[in-house]
């Protein structure tokens, strides 16, 4: 239901009060009505009452239209007032509408009465509404100015055309100057950017400028006193009707504090790469050491088991030197590529245990998978243990032979490992329960306890192993 317009008519003859209602009910459908003939009922209508629309006489015994106009500006100046009169001229007509009533109506022609209200209430509609719209973005403005303020972002506006720029207070104080040495155009901006940045933040600008790409950067400035600052920015680019640059508003921000601890991090962390890199060169060098002593050793035994034994455990501590070298050489100090480790591996199985009398070929085929550091090691010493086995066994007396090595992937992400040789296999009638030899059981337990993988072979013209490893055992688990 709409609300009631209120109507004050200052009036001290009654029938004319009456007459007017009369010709104002025709437009107003739902109303009410306040009639009052001196000042002080006025008054006290326009601070109780409130009325939306006052309708007053010019002459009045001791008030009269011109005081009435002067009353309600003082109090409610959106009130619209029409004056209706029996007589008025030119002169005091242009006197009231000059003091602030919106329309005048002659009594003889109260015809003009209801479109002189309509048109007076959609003005104060119109007033109001806008009054509103400006108390919304003050207020909106105000909140933001202080949220600017307590962030410390600095707002600014550039008129592209007449190369003016305009900062807000922050803006002062994010460039450490005072605002009567702010020229107000682009070069002034440009005088405080850093020398090493003013380049590359000026293309920023005109390649937002130019539609290229939108303007959020980071740079230095140098305050006058040298102190360096860093400052991100932000901005927007507006365009006229016709699509041609006008202005571009933006905002600032310091972020001094978050770059120095960026770059202290960043040194930290260069200086923990650098320290774990010559760990595991150390670490690569002391197991050469050690293999070079068993080598040594090796050579002086007379007992050929032995030294075996010594060149297996050699190959062990090579293969693990190796995953250090890898670590070492790559920018990546917890991941290695698992196909290249296990070329590293062959290579170094192929110089130690196949002499030139054999020829056994081994090839390894697949994936380029890259595995973490705790997962890299148990692979490392199961193809060891496999491979050796091969060749020391898959072919004897000189016969020649081939261990394919071949790295899969599954849209399951499990990697699936497969090491086949092409020698005399096992035995027929072979238990491989109650056979299960030391180097078997070290696999299997690699396998299934240090990987949380599967493991599984068949003996067929040669021996085929497969093992399966599952996401979880070579992804980051933290």
């Amino acid at each position: 239901m709409d609300e009631k317009i209120k109507v004050l008519i200052l009036e001290d003859i009654p029938v004319d009060a009456e007459l007017v209602e009369r010709e104002f009910k025709k437009t107003l459908k739902n109303y009410s009505l306040l009639v009052t003939d001196n000042e002080k009922g006025f008054i006290e209508a326009l601070k109780n009452y409130k009325p939306d629309i006052i309708l007053s006489d010019y002459n009045l015994p001791h008030f009269n239209g011109m005081e009435a106009i002067k009353l309600t500006k003082e109090i409610s100046p959106l009130i619209p007032v029409i004056i209706v009169t029996g007589s008025i001229n030119e002169e005091i007509a242009v006197e009231c509408m000059r003091a602030g009533a919106v329309n005048y109506v002659i009594k003889e022609n109260l015809l003009r009465l209801g479109p002189a209200i309509t048109q007076s209430l959609e003005v104060k509609a119109l007033i109001t509404k806008r009054l509103d719209a400006e108390e919304s973005l003050k207020l909106i403005t105000e909140r933001l100015q202080i949220s600017t303020e307590s962030a410390h972002i600095g707002i600014w506006d550039f008129d592209i055309e007449n190369n003016s720029l305009i900062w807000d207070k922050q803006m002062f104080e994010l460039y450490g100057i005072q605002p009567e040495d702010f020229g107000g155009a682009y070069e002034t901006w440009e005088k405080g950017v850093h020398p090493e940045d003013i380049a590359r933040s000026d293309k920023e600008v005109q390649d937002a400028i130019s539609g290229k790409k939108d303007f959020h950067t980071q740079f230095r400035v140098v305050w006058p006193d040298g102190q360096i600052r860093s400052i991100e920015a932000h901005a927007i680019v507006i365009s006229d009707s016709t699509g041609i640059p006008e202005r571009m508003i933006g905002a600032n921000w310091d972020i001094t504090e978050r770059k120095n601890f960026e770059n202290k991090l960043k040194t930290s962390l260069k200086e923990k790469e650098i320290l774990l890199q010559e760990l595991y060169h150390r670490t690569k060098n002391n197991m050469q050491v050690v293999t070079s002593m068993l080598h040594l050793r090796a050579e002086s035994l007379d007992n050929q088991q032995i030294t075996e034994i010594f060149k297996e455990v050699e190959n062990s501590i090579l293969c693990m030197a190796l995953v250090h070298q890898k670590l070492y050489e790559s920018g990546d100090l917890s991941h290695l590529n698992l196909k290249e480790y296990i070329e590293g591996i062959v290579q170094i199985l192929t110089n130690n245990l196949i002499q030139p009398s054999k020829q056994i070929d081994i090839s390894v085929k697949g994936a380029d998978i890259v595995i973490l550091l705790d997962t890299a090691m148990p692979i490392g010493f199961i193809i060891n243990e496999i491979v050796t086995n091969a060749i020391k066994h898959a072919f004897p007396n000189g016969r020649k032979g081939k261990i394919d090595i071949t790295l899969n992937i599954t849209p399951q992400n499990e990697i699936i490992l497969a090491i086949s040789d092409n020698g005399i296999g096992l035995p027929d009638n072979f238990d491989t329960n109650a056979n299960k030899g030391f180097g078997m059981q070290i696999i299997t337990d690699l396998v299934e306890y240090q990987l949380r993988g599967s493991i599984s072979f068949k003996s067929n013209k040669g021996l085929y192993y497969q093992i399966v490893i599952k996401e979880e055992g070579y992804k980051a688990r933290i």
